[in-house]
């Protein structure tokens, strides 16, 4: 084996590839144990063919702050599904940044370095976003802390407020979530959308005469919610995450609103209403002061908000 192939095979174990993902990149030129070999004799610590991961409930006061923070990003961007190929775990998770968001892609690095002893694979997806792929067996223990499986519009999940059980915990999981999933304009605002089950026959008179806006290969209708709550009744579900949010930020004695923005009608007429949270301009000031934003840009965009 030469030097070129040594530092590929280390280059890529460095950036979190399996041994078999490693064997596949450079053509199955060498078999796994070859390259095993040559990551010991490189003196490369191995991370071994399972990580025992620390109880989350035995955690010190550092990294529970940090797994609050992570928790956070995924309640607010992240997925967890089952795999189609059991064989090697059962569940697979995602986390999903903007191009811009390159601080956030390194502090999730870093916080999974830290707690679990892995490095993320991160895909750049071109003109798109940044795809964070963890280890399944990171997935089956993001499981175990209540994480959802599933789609979450679908599910309408709680937060894990039992897991945040001190003030350092709820700010680092409120942080996550806002630099995953806030917007930052005029206020600080967040969009959940929550499934409900509608008639057929309500749905396609809400359809007629409106326009129709294409998601992909998917038809989708937007609806002010101004021109449709009249006619849903008022059992719409809330979002319980919104709701969460709104509880954590009370806690720190942050007042925000909730409200409906739209209805979403999309594929097989399915519908969903889009809720959205604002912090009140007053109390902007103290999200900065309890630093539960972090994300670069939305903080740029903070400060230019209170400058105003």
């Amino acid at each position: 084996m030469d030097n070129p192939t040594k530092k590929e095979i280390i280059n890529f174990y460095k950036k979190g590839n399996s041994i078999r993902q490693i064997s596949g990149l450079i053509g199955q030129k060498f078999k796994r144990e070859a390259i095993r070999e040559c990551l010991k004799t490189s003196k490369i610590m191995m991370r071994g063919r399972g990580i025992v991961y620390k109880n989350y409930k035995t955690l010190n006061a550092k990294e529970n702050a940090l797994l609050s923070e992570l928790l956070g990003y995924f309640y607010g961007d992240g997925s967890l599904h089952k795999y189609k190929d059991p064989s090697h775990g059962i569940y697979d998770c995602n986390l999903t940044f903007s191009l811009n968001e390159n601080d956030l892609v390194e502090r999730v690095i870093y916080i999974t370095k830290q707690l679990f002893g892995f490095v993320p694979k991160v895909i750049k997806k071109k003109n798109s976003f940044y795809l964070i792929k963890f280890r399944r067996s990171f997935a089956k223990y993001l499981k175990e802390t209540g994480y959802p499986a599933g789609k979450k519009s679908e599910i309408n999940p709680h937060f894990p407020m039992k897991i945040l059980k001190n003030d350092l915990m709820k700010q680092h999981f409120i942080c996550g979530f806002l630099n995953a999933e806030s917007t930052v304009n005029k206020t600080i605002s967040v969009q959940q959308s929550v499934r409900i089950k509608l008639p057929e026959e309500i749905i396609n008179t809400l359809k007629q005469g409106r326009k129709s806006y294409q998601m992909g290969k998917t038809e989708c209708y937007f609806i002010k919610w101004s021109e449709v709550k009249g006619i849903l009744d008022s059992g719409i579900p809330i979002s319980n995450a919104l709701n969460d949010l709104n509880e954590l930020l009370s806690y720190f004695k942050i007042n925000s609103k909730i409200y409906p923005v739209r209805l979403y009608i999309g594929k097989k007429n399915k519908a969903g209403v889009h809720y959205e949270l604002q912090v009140l301009h007053g109390f902007i000031k103290k999200i900065k002061d309890f630093n539960m934003l972090s994300c670069t840009k939305k903080v740029e965009k903070l400060n230019n908000l209170l400058r105003e």
